[in-house]
């Protein structure tokens, strides 16, 4: 079961950026028998998403693009120490 909470760090609507942090906290509720995590796990994500709505009008096909994107880390509180880092990005582009 995982447990997250967000928050808002900057937000610049003028520009469509948003910047965020996420910190977590996953507790074990399976069995390790069928393999599932057996020791609690805490850490956090930085998350960004920035549109281009602000482009100027010779940009328009442009507008509609957006990118989003994250970075995390998490850690065993107990047990044997192995993190976990993640990360991605995705280019977007809104049809509508």
């Amino acid at each position: 079961m995982g447990l997250a909470y967000k928050r808002i760090l900057i937000y610049i609507p003028r520009h469509e950026f948003v910047f965020t942090i996420s910190p977590s906290l996953e507790l074990p509720i399976g069995s390790s028998s069928v393999g599932s995590e057996s020791h609690p796990r805490a850490g956090g994500e930085l998350l960004f998403q920035k549109g281009f709505g602000d482009l100027p009008d010779s940009f328009r096909m442009l507008q509609a693009v957006g990118v989003e994107g994250d970075v995390g880390w998490e850690s065993k509180l107990t047990g044997a120490r192995d993190d976990l880092i993640s990360g991605d990005l995705e280019l977007e582009y809104s049809l509508a």
